[in-house]
């Protein structure tokens, strides 16, 4: 990542503003400014962004989800989040930005994220582990993270996928932020490098054997079986169970 660059990381565009604070919540509403957009490596256009309006979540005061626009020509402007189906949807600001290829968090003092509503970012603050909360004295930041590893089933924390849109888990933590809801096995414990342990891959296409095996290629190591239903089994900070489909 380069200064102010905008890029897409499945769905989450990400980018580099400096003075642009991302808790500003809806005093953010109508506000415009430029960036610089990546075409192609090493090749940039100057576009400019307009947050048509913000909407403070329902049920979570402390989240916003954003209309957030790009200027196409002098007449148009075009939605910079669009769900697997094209249809536009929101974004929520994070601080920070996040790795293209291996979905790891980085820390640019002057980064933040618009993270598309229903990609793995959003979701994973919509799902309780919102990056600026706490849970008693213990940050939610690498509990955000370990939840986009989790719902994108980058097991080997390498920023593979091995799931599809609509694969039911049931997700728990250790702080019962969510607790388990079903009876399924369990799938995975999970930190913020991707699996601490791992059963049954949710996904049959991926044969446990297969997953660990990237894994070592990648300098992972073998991970362990999990043996019981708590969270924090190996160092976990989150847990999912799942039948695999």
């Amino acid at each position: 990542m380069r200064a102010r660059q905008l890029r897409h990381h499945r769905g989450q565009p990400h980018h580099r503003a400096a003075g642009l604070d991302p808790a500003l919540g809806a005093d953010l509403q109508g506000a415009e400014y430029d960036f610089d957009y990546e075409v192609v490596p090493g090749s940039y256009e100057n576009k400019r962004l307009r947050i048509v309006s913000v909407v403070q979540s329902s049920t979570d005061a402390d989240i916003y989800f954003n209309d957030v626009r790009y200027q196409v020509d002098a007449a148009t402007w075009d939605y910079l989040c669009r769900d697997g189906a094209s249809n536009p949807t929101e974004a929520i600001a994070l601080n920070f930005a996040w790795d293209d290829s291996t979905g790891s968090r980085l820390e640019y003092p002057d980064a933040f994220t618009w993270a598309c509503r229903g990609a793995a970012l959003a979701k994973a603050v919509e799902w309780g582990y919102a990056p600026w909360r706490s849970a008693g004295a213990t940050s939610l930041k690498d509990a955000h993270q370990a939840a986009v590893r989790m719902i994108r089933a980058d097991y080997c924390g390498t920023g593979a996928t091995h799931t599809v849109n609509g694969n039911p888990i049931d997700v728990s933590d250790k702080w019962s932020i969510q607790e388990p809801g079903t009876s399924w096995p369990v799938e995975a414990k999970w930190g913020p490098n991707g699996a601490v342990c791992l059963n049954a891959p949710r996904r049959q296409s991926w044969a446990r054997a297969t997953v660990i095996a990237e894994c070592v290629a990648a300098g992972k190591g073998v991970l362990p079986y999990c043996t019981n239903d708590n969270p924090s089994e190996f160092g976990g900070l989150l847990m999912t169970q799942a039948n695999p489909l």
